[in-house]
């Protein structure tokens, strides 16, 4: 069985991808800060492992592939907190992230990114070949994180 690590599993985004996964058969480690998502009690145990874990502190584990999907959105505002600080809350757990996946020689990884380093647009479909133009810390640190990915 092939398994693999998600990380921000307990948010929107990152629980449907672990969904799908288990649905293919994986076994996956979701990782996360914490577990209130009422989502996450459907998922089979025998498929899964929850983690709470920050990225920058992952166990040891041997896993085929990892997708990184693990955000923070709010402003620095929201979190108190001054916009340098808000850009090192996700711009650290990625690199880690990039770290843990080479010392681990996981092959596979995924870095999610968002339509918000494209402002917001009435289109629904947005290709990559769109000028990126970030709005709000959150866009300004996943637009520095598009050439490492």
């Amino acid at each position: 069985m092939k398994r693999v690590i998600v990380t921000g599993a307990n948010g929107f985004v990152g629980s449907n991808i672990v969904s799908v996964l288990l649905e293919q058969g994986w076994f996956v480690y979701a990782v996360d800060l914490y577990w209130d998502n009422p989502y996450v009690k459907t998922w089979d145990e025998s498929q899964v492992t929850l983690i709470t874990a920050s990225c920058e502190d992952l166990p040891d584990l041997e896993a085929d592939a990892l997708i990184h999907g693990a955000f923070i959105t709010a402003s620095p505002e929201a979190r108190n907190e001054s916009p340098e600080a808000n850009i090192k809350a996700n711009l650290n757990p990625m690199l880690a992230m990039m770290e843990y996946a080479h010392e681990k020689q996981i092959s596979r990884s995924i870095y999610l990114s968002s339509s918000g380093v494209f402002r917001s647009t009435p289109e629904t479909v947005i290709t990559e070949d769109r000028p990126q133009t970030p709005l709000g810390v959150y866009a300004v640190a996943k637009t520095m994180m598009e050439p490492w990915c």
